[in-house]
């Protein structure tokens, strides 16, 4: 009994000792395989974004699990889904495979990308999204949540100005997030800021 005492006491000690050293902000959660764990979304809509593609197989992953991909069920079926959005508490994925064809060509492209070197430092309360264009593939990363709140009428119109014509025209809510371009070139798309 008093080794079980003495165990509990050291185990307390230890993850005591541990959380202080972390400090007092949001602590970072692991794997097993020492992957960072927190809140955050992965989604793509080829219906909306990526007109002329067909999504053929996808996958969200760490080097030792798939985090977000076709589901048993549509691979059993020789399906596809055309859109999927998954939020919560998960891995950081470390790559994205993305598998698809031109329906107007018959051309089929599978790319894999390294997404370590170009995920933010934190994932945390973000969304990770793709678009595909043609052979391209274009991941962006942008916030849960608006830069600010209410935006004016006037300035809806700016958005929706801005956005005509490019590939995240179908997007003009992120566009009150702070979005990102990570892949394959990295560049700031928004905050939103208003022309003076």
């Amino acid at each position: 009994m008093k080794s079980l005492i003495a165990r509990i006491t050291v185990l307390i000690l230890v993850i005591s000792i541990t959380a202080c050293a972390q400090g007092s902000g949001t602590p970072q959660y692991l794997t097993k395989w020492g992957q960072q764990v927190v809140f955050h979304s992965f989604e793509f809509d080829a219906q909306r974004d990526s007109k002329d593609i067909e999504v053929l197989d996808y996958m969200y992953k760490t080097a030792n699990e798939n985090i977000v991909g076709n589901p048993w069920t549509d691979l059993r079926d020789g399906t596809t889904r055309q859109s999927r959005g998954d939020t919560g508490v998960m891995p950081v994925g470390e790559t994205l495979y993305v598998k698809w064809k031109i329906k107007s060509t018959g051309e089929v492209i599978e790319k894999s990308i390294d997404l370590k070197p170009i995920l933010p430092a934190s994932m945390k309360d973000k969304k990770l999204f793709f678009i595909l264009e043609k052979q391209n593939i274009f991941i962006y990363t942008s916030s849960h949540q608006p830069v600010r709140e209410n935006f004016t009428p006037q300035e809806w119109q700016e958005i929706d100005k801005s956005l005509y014509g490019t590939r995240l025209s179908r997007r003009e809510l992120n566009a009150t997030r702070s979005m990102i371009q990570i892949y394959p070139s990295q560049q700031v798309i928004f905050p939103y800021v208003p022309k003076k």
